[in-house]
Order: C-alpha cells, then structure tokens, then sequence
C-alpha cells in the first residue's frame, strides 16, 4: 500500500484541526460553566430556572414540574446546579472532562466560602449546543444521580390520576 506525502498531509492537517477545535470547544464549554457560577458570587440571584442556561427539552421537564406544583413548591425544591437551596459566597472550581463540537461533560466542585462548615460537593454538568449555544442538558450530582431522570419521574408520578380506594 503506497501513501503519497500528499495524503498524509492532509490527514495531519485535519487531525490538527479537529484538536484546535476541541480545545476551542472545551475553552467554551468552560466558560460557559464559569459564567453560571460566577452568578452566584456574593448572594446574587442565581440563574436556575432561566431558559438561556437549560437545553429545551430539560427547560420543558422543569416547567411541567411548576405546572404540575400548581402554586406549590416542586419537585425540584434546590437550585440543580448549586445543589444548594441557600447560600452565601459560592466558589465553583471548573473541570472540563470531555468535549466535542455539539457536546461537553463539565464537573463544577463546589463550596460556600460564607459558609465555614460547607463540604465541597461536586455536580457534573452534561452540555449540548442548541442554536449555536452551551445548554445544560442534564445535572448528576450525589442526589439525585440525574437531574433529567428525577424529574422524569417525579412529573410522571404526579400526573397520574389520584387513585381511589
């Protein structure tokens, strides 16, 4: 089998390229993430609940479980991305784990720096590009496992008719 300089030229330069733009995407996926966390720095409000952070089809599970609270408190009764319901200085420390050019896995360890007795907990964060643009498509965390799944359920659950005895 014979390969011309040419050939592998090419696939030098595209193998190149397919690096600079995973670590453009990686580059990206980061700030993004950091841009959330750096919302939630002395008590502002934090961006939970916006429909510029979620992906759509995240965005509509958290809307049907307001629809479905009907005034009340959800299932959803913390900020996903916190995994807090209060705090007071939050410091996100971001990794990127993996990358392409329509995905990302980010993992924010996190801490309350107002909070002298918060342990560092840790959320993974799975990004997709919807028009062009980093969205949060799914929370893991150590509860729950993942955000999509718990809410899945949750909204299944309550939209089923009441049953009688």
């Amino acid at each position: 089998m014979h390969i011309s300089k040419t050939g592998i030229s090419a696939a030098l330069t595209l193998g190149m390229c397919a690096s600079v733009a995973s670590a453009d995407d990686a580059k990206d996926a980061k700030a993004f993430v950091t841009g959330l966390f750096a919302t939630y720095q002395d008590n502002k409000k934090p961006p939970a609940g916006s429909h510029r952070i979620y992906d759509s089809q995240l965005q509509a599970l958290m809307d049907e479980d307001v629809r479905l609270a009907k005034g009340e408190v959800g299932a959803l009764d913390f900020d996903p991305l916190c995994q807090c319901q209060d705090y007071e200085h939050l410091q996100g420390v971001v990794t990127v784990r993996s990358s392409s050019s329509n995905a990302a896995v980010v993992a924010v360890t996190i801490r309350d720096l107002g909070m002298p007795n918060d342990k560092p907990r840790e959320a993974v964060l799975d990004l997709v590009k919807e028009h062009g643009a980093w969205r949060v498509h799914d929370v893991h965390a150590a509860d729950p496992k993942s955000l999509r799944a718990y809410l899945t359920e949750q909204n299944a659950e309550r939209a089923q008719p009441p049953k009688h005895k």
